[in-house]
């Protein structure tokens, strides 16, 4: 699936959320914030936090892929994908980071 927008990540989440069987409020707690935040994520608040978001995604089971769109920007050579950063690692940065 490819999303361009805001609001596109947050219907994602959203039927992600429902197809889990969550209330906004069952992944609020498992993000540890308030069910409010959840419900403008899911409403595609263009402010919210990409830390929070990936958190988001993962506990979702969802995966986020970013691929090049045309615009110059050349992907890494293939031996650079097994040197990248788990996502488990920048939401460990991102924990530590937060108030």
């Amino acid at each position: 699936m490819s999303v361009r927008t805001v609001t596109e990540i947050g219907l994602l989440i959203r039927q992600a959320r429902r197809q889990a069987g969550w209330t906004q409020s069952d992944l609020a707690e498992c993000l540890q914030t308030t069910q409010s935040w959840v419900s403008e994520i899911e409403n595609g608040k263009a402010t919210a936090a990409v830390g929070m978001v990936l958190k988001a995604l993962a506990a979702l089971g969802l995966t986020l892929t970013i691929t090049p769109a045309g615009r110059g920007i050349t992907p890494p050579p293939a031996s650079a994908a097994a040197a990248a950063v788990p996502l488990e690692m920048v939401l460990q940065r991102t924990r530590r980071s937060e108030p």
